[in-house]
């Protein structure tokens, strides 16, 4: 009897090692996981803060440009670029061009853009994607 206790026991004591060794590699990569996101927030969080719309898409576009215009809001004191792609009927993007916003005179934080997008093909929509402040004034 006194044999069957302590091999019992034992194998607990052998499952028991084990289990802490699992544990702490999954305390170790949860910890992993919740540090790159507490970093990826505090990147992605600094300076100020850039907003843009989509408006109405202007007609006149032909297989060599197309017209975009969108509404900026950035904080005045700050020259802007913004990324705008010209998207085709099958999804793919057709063109890109950098609009530069450069900054305002007094508080006015709105802008509203008119950018002509240099295609390849027939665009259908565009995109305003990466603003970022170049330079603050």
């Amino acid at each position: 009897m006194a044999e069957r206790v302590n091999t019992r026991t034992e194998a607990l004591a052998r499952q028991l090692k084990r289990v802490p060794t699992a544990g702490w590699l999954v305390l170790l990569v949860a910890g992993a996981v919740i540090t790159a996101i507490i970093v990826s927030v505090t990147v992605t969080s600094k300076g100020p803060k850039i907003t843009t719309q989509l408006l109405a898409l202007p007609s006149g576009a032909d297989a060599s440009h197309f017209l975009v215009r969108y509404q900026i809001v950035k904080p005045s004191h700050t020259d802007v670029t913004c990324t705008v792609q010209a998207v085709g009927k099958d999804h793919d993007i057709v063109g890109s061009m950098t609009d530069t916003i450069p900054a305002n005179t007094g508080t006015q934080r709105t802008s509203t853009r008119d950018v002509s997008v240099p295609t390849t093909e027939l665009a259908v929509s565009a995109n305003i994607v990466n603003c970022a402040v170049v330079a603050e004034r």
